[in-house]
């Protein structure tokens, strides 16, 4: 398919926090809104503002009382709290309604957030060109504007030149079902919304906001470039970040205009063969990335923020706060089974810890056997005391300096599935934090650390992990050498005695009396449900205490196995690649198998 030829909707509630309450509360019609959350000081921070309280002056990351005083008759909308943190249940309720009605719609329906959808319909925009192409009237689309042209202009000549302008026909009935869309919406929940009409995500996404609130925008292909004139890079999906960021300082540039001078040879030169086609490709106003059919959300998750002050400074106060967002987990993921019939295998903790004043993220992948509450908190906690045990410092000097450390509790979630499979991983989702001053280990503070292979600064709370890695790559290393000799050596017996067969057998490596790794993930007999996890990977009962060392042999397995995998026609034509290789693979001196280090270990 063309990449003009699509034709994709972004549906984008018009400030939805607010609409929410005033459907709750009927008599907050009309005045100026603005929703807040967490703690009350100046009166909360504001995270959605309607157009009545805009136009006064009020933005959103505004303090309540900032608001007010640009606004005297503003009203305050607080977000309710559940164990003491946010509850968005009743957005999150409002957003699947307006869910059930897109769906009517088409099935190619991508869940953006609780507030914004992505519709491929191109399949519905050819046959109604076929059928109601008479329809396409500005009577029909008197809240649609189009990017470089008069509405009028526009449907004039897509209707009595349609096959010069086959484009945009689509996108013009494109937008004729994107009214009725919007309607429908406001009939069946209340809620108004704008919308983007264009051939991609990133640009539908663009002139969705142009004409808000309760209005829509088309883009044609053609008035991409005057588009781009005024588009910041930043505003572009992909580039809002540090790549925009980078892409900016690197470039000399600002606006979206100014990257079509870079040629596609320029940009991959700069950056990587990937990345340059990207932008070589949506400084053009092309993208590929198809509506991906998603209802439900890939995550269920929840965090909480102790900033300054507030911050945690006891273990009890840790294990409370593990136990209040664990409960919540609990509960939602449970829901969530009843109603999509799948369940999460893993759970993700996210932590920050300061480090010599400087915040230093870190994160664990654990197994989830249970939706129990308590067993959820258990393995946190237990992971929790681990990491903070890894963490010790080398001298006095360093013990006391910056005492004060930062956790994270993670988002646990689902992996969005198709029919009724069960989800079968998660992925974390979280950008909050907890301070945190640890009792369990209160002379051991997370350090930095310089590996001596790589010479890269690493949390000494990594080191291990990063360790594995040489590990791995100085086995294989070591095995692809034997493996070589060995075949030399049994190519020159094949030709004398033809005996290779035998000669190739006896080149894999013996461990002799070495306890198996098998053996050492098996060996207690007496482990069951009280005191053991079953490992998702091997399916093999392992103590709680030893789940997060068992599941970092699974890592370096899996690393090691990646590593050593036959190289593609591709890879190996390509020397540059090699050598860059070659160079990581650096030689680590007296170091024993993958099998012995495991051992040693545990």
């Amino acid at each position: 398919m063309s990449y003009k030829e699509r034709v994709v909707v972004l549906v984008d509630m018009d400030c939805f926090y607010c609409q929410v309450e005033e459907q709750l509360d009927p008599s907050l019609n009309g005045k100026p809104i603005a929703v807040v959350q967490y703690n009350t000081w100046r009166g909360g921070g504001i995270i959605a503002v309607n157009y009545p309280a805009r136009e006064r002056g009020v933005t959103r990351h505004m303090r309540g009382d900032e608001a007010k005083e640009k606004c005297p008759d503003i009203i305050l909308a607080r977000v309710p709290e559940v164990r003491g943190k946010a509850d968005l249940t009743k957005y999150r309720e409002a957003g699947k309604r307006v869910a059930e009605v897109l769906q009517k719609f088409t099935p190619i329906l991508e869940r953006a957030s609780v507030d914004e959808a992505y519709l491929d319909i191109t399949e519905a925009a050819k046959a109604r060109i076929l059928r109601d192409c008479n329809q396409l009237q500005v009577e029909n689309l008197k809240n649609t504007f189009v990017v470089g042209y008069d509405i009028q202009d526009f449907l004039h000549n897509v209707t009595n030149n349609a096959e010069y302008f086959e484009d945009n026909c689509r996108l013009a009935m494109g937008a004729l079902i994107a009214e009725e869309i919007r309607a429908e919406v406001f009939a069946k929940t209340g809620y108004k919304c704008s919308a983007g009409i264009a051939h991609n995500k990133i640009l539908a996404k663009l002139v969705c906001g142009l004409h808000k609130p309760n209005k829509q925008t088309i883009l044609p292909h053609e008035s991409v470039p005057a588009l781009y004139e005024e588009i910041p890079i930043k505003k572009v999906s992909g580039l809002g970040g540090k790549f925009g960021s980078t892409l900016t300082d690197q470039l000399k540039i600002s606006k979206m205009s100014e990257l079509i001078k870079f040629t596609e040879k320029e940009l991959v030169k700069l950056f990587d063969e990937k990345t340059g086609k990207w932008l070589y490709n949506i400084a053009r106003g092309i993208d590929y990335e198809q509506v991906t059919p998603r209802l439900i959300s890939k995550s269920i998750g929840c965090c909480k923020k102790f900033p300054g002050k507030s911050a945690l400074t006891s273990a009890e106060s840790v294990e409370h706060w593990v136990n209040e967002l664990t409960s919540e987990i609990s509960e939602r993921m449970e829901k969530d089974a009843q109603e999509n019939n799948r369940r999460a295998k893993q759970i993700v903790l996210h932590f920050t810890q300061t480090v010599n004043e400087r915040d230093v993220s870190n994160s664990r992948t654990l197994p989830l056997n249970s939706y129990e509450q308590h067993r959820i908190a258990h393995i946190c906690l237990e992971a929790l005391k681990k990491i903070l045990s890894q963490a010790r410092c080398s001298s006095p000097v360093e013990r006391n300096f910056n005492t004060s450390k930062n956790l994270e509790e993670s988002e646990c979630s689902d992996e969005s599935i198709k029919s009724n499979e069960p989800a079968t991983t998660l992925i974390p989702n979280s950008s909050e934090e907890l301070n945190v001053l640890d009792e369990w280990e209160q002379n051991n503070l997370d350090s930095l650390k310089t590996c001596p292979d790589c010479k890269k600064t690493i949390l000494q709370s990594e080191f291990e992990s990063h360790i594995d890695y040489h590990y791995a790559l100085n086995i294989v290393k070591e095995e692809a050498h034997l493996y070589k000799r060995k075949s030399i050596e049994s190519n020159t017996m094949t030709r004398a005695s033809g005996e290779s067969s035998n000669h190739l057998r006896n080149t894999k490596r013996k461990c002799g009396d070495m306890k198996s790794i098998e053996k050492f993930l098996c060996s207690d007999n007496e482990l069951n449900e009280g005191n053991s996890e079953l490992c998702p990977e091997c399916n093999k009962r392992i103590k709680f205490e030893d789940i997060i060392s068992h599941m970092d042999y699974h890592t370096a397995k899996k690393l090691h196995l990646e590593i050593n995998q036959q190289p593609s026609a591709s890879s190996i034509s390509d020397k540059t690649s090699i050598k860059s290789k070659n160079k990581r693979k650096k030689d680590v001196k007296n170091m024993g198998s993958i099998v012995s280090f495991l051992n040693n270990k545990r």
